[in-house]
């Protein structure tokens, strides 16, 4: 399995102010509503939202994995994000530099586990962090990423 094919330009962000979670998470359902315009931006955003409050998805590593499943969603979507400030996740939790926002359908569970996967084999190396939040705009990211991805096998 590869990334490239949950991908996609415009799901992309590099940010450089500073941001809350759930207004974050209101920009990617936004995003995300770009590319599948049938799927409805409050669906998503309160999946996000609720699936956050049951269990940060923030790692001690700066990483984020913030993702929902939808029934019907038309397809995996991955949104890469990096920050340049900080993005409140809430009290004690770690700052994520990177986030990696997974919506995914319900009728493939076992898609989006294996995405999850695979975003955390790539972000376990410091190296690759570096590279990804490295990236000067959200076509250099999405470049990293995928040069990431590669670089797995």
């Amino acid at each position: 399995m590869t990334l490239e094919l949950f991908l996609h330009p415009e799901l992309a962000l590099v940010l450089e102010e500073r941001t809350t979670c759930e207004n974050l998470f209101k920009q990617v359902c936004s995003r995300i509503q770009k590319v599948h315009p049938d799927c409805d931006s409050q669906q998503l955003l309160k999946a996000l939202v609720e699936r956050e409050a049951s269990t940060s998805t923030v790692t001690p590593e700066g990483v984020a994995f913030p993702h929902a499943i939808i029934e019907g969603f038309p397809g995996a979507s991955i949104v890469v994000i990096t920050a340049r400030d900080e993005v409140d996740f809430g009290p004690d939790q770690a700052t994520p530099g990177i986030i990696f926002c997974l919506f995914g359908d319900a009728g493939k569970p076992w898609e989006h586990v294996r995405i999850l996967a695979r975003l955390a084999r790539i972000s376990h190396s410091e190296q690759a962090r570096n590279r990804l939040r490295e990236s000067s705009n959200p076509s250099e990211l999405l470049q990293a990423l995928l040069a990431e991805d590669r670089s797995h096998g």
